[in-house]
């Protein structure tokens, strides 16, 4: 399965700058490491994306690396709970 790995950092890095588990550990990014080395472990695709400000840019990426849209999917879709969580209306 692909897996898109978003994680937080402090300075703008762009948006197809690659991540792998020694890169994290200069980053003193332990955790972050350690679950990239997982996921890979665990015969998971990890893509990997650096996110400071540029949200625009997340949207893309998860639009990219998101799985097409195919018959099997789309009857497991209609089974399951929407993903988009409905909010009620706030009141300040």
């Amino acid at each position: 399965m692909k897996v898109l790995l978003l994680f937080d950092v402090a300075r703008p890095v762009a948006p197809d700058v690659a991540y792998n588990a020694e890169a994290f550990l200069q980053e003193d990014k332990t955790a972050e490491a350690n679950i990239l080395a997982s996921l890979e472990r665990l015969g998971h695709e990890v893509v990997t994306m650096a996110v400071y400000d540029n949200i625009p840019a997340v949207v893309e990426r998860v639009k990219s690396v998101a799985p097409a849209s195919s018959s099997t999917n789309a009857s497991r879709s209609t089974a399951t709970a929407p993903l988009s969580p409905t909010f009620p209306p706030c009141s300040i």
